[in-house]
């Protein structure tokens, strides 16, 4: 193991089966951090996707991207994307 032993984990759950999908997967990063041991993992839920964008008006609002930005990693499940129409 490095120096490093505690790592924090943007989760960006998204939407539709976005979160559907996320649960059992940090469920298995869980499991696994458990079983090997010699490190951790945090996991930061951020808000982002087409339902944040529905309810706020932002779909990754600038908060999200810092805290993203801040972690060791990113973990990114299904959200859906708006396509603004030019005309």
């Amino acid at each position: 193991m490095n120096a490093q032993s505690r790592f924090t984990i943007a989760v960006l759950s998204g939407d539709g089966i976005g979160p559907e999908i996320m649960a059992p997967t940090l469920d298995l990063l869980r499991a696994v951090e458990n079983r090997i041991g010699g490190f951790s993992l945090q996991f930061d839920e951020v808000p982002a996707g087409a339902g944040l964008y529905r309810d706020s008006g932002t779909a990754f609002p600038e908060t999200a991207r810092r805290r993203a930005r801040a972690a060791d990693a990113i973990l990114l499940a299904a959200m859906g994307i708006l396509l603004i129409n030019p005309c």
